[in-house]
């Protein structure tokens, strides 16, 4: 993917459901005693046992406190959604929110044209004019009518 991520969908990938994001990987994040917190193995240390990695839902973050390096004056490795994919699979975010994009996100549809455009466009293309059913709700055409004369 070439694109450049725009801030929209960067913030829509921070905002996919973590669960989604864990199936994903192959992440098994469990609840704990902390409504607000669910634990699993870190996938990169695999250190530290089935609490390694821990996500927070109220502040929509993940840290590692397993054997994963921590940033510079961090005592722990933390981020985000894009930045756990990136850790998971050993890359920097950019790529990782390029593949998240490809797995996660369906291209924006095109905006449906309004019925006044459709019907301009049909009159410059030499289209019939379309008929209105009756109040009665069934379809009625030009040739319904014309055949009632016959």
């Amino acid at each position: 993917m070439a694109n450049k991520i725009s801030r929209e969908q960067w913030q829509a990938l921070k905002s996919l459901p973590p669960e989604t994001v864990f199936r994903f990987l192959g992440l098994e994040m469990r609840p704990t005693n902390n409504p607000d917190q669910l634990r699993g193995p870190c996938p990169v240390c695999k250190r530290g046992g089935d609490r390694a990695l821990s996500w927070t839902h109220s502040i929509k973050m993940w840290a590692c406190q397993g054997m994963c390096p921590p940033h510079p004056g961090k005592k722990a490795l933390v981020g985000d959604l894009v930045a756990l994919v990136a850790h998971a699979r050993g890359i920097k975010q950019i790529p990782a929110a390029e593949l998240m994009l490809q797995e996660f996100m369906r291209e924006p549809e095109k905006p449906k044209a309004s019925k006044s455009s459709q019907r301009r466009s049909a009159k410059l293309r030499g289209a019939p004019k379309p008929s209105k059913a009756p109040v009665g709700g069934t379809e009625f055409t030009i040739v319904d009518y014309l055949q009632q004369f016959s």
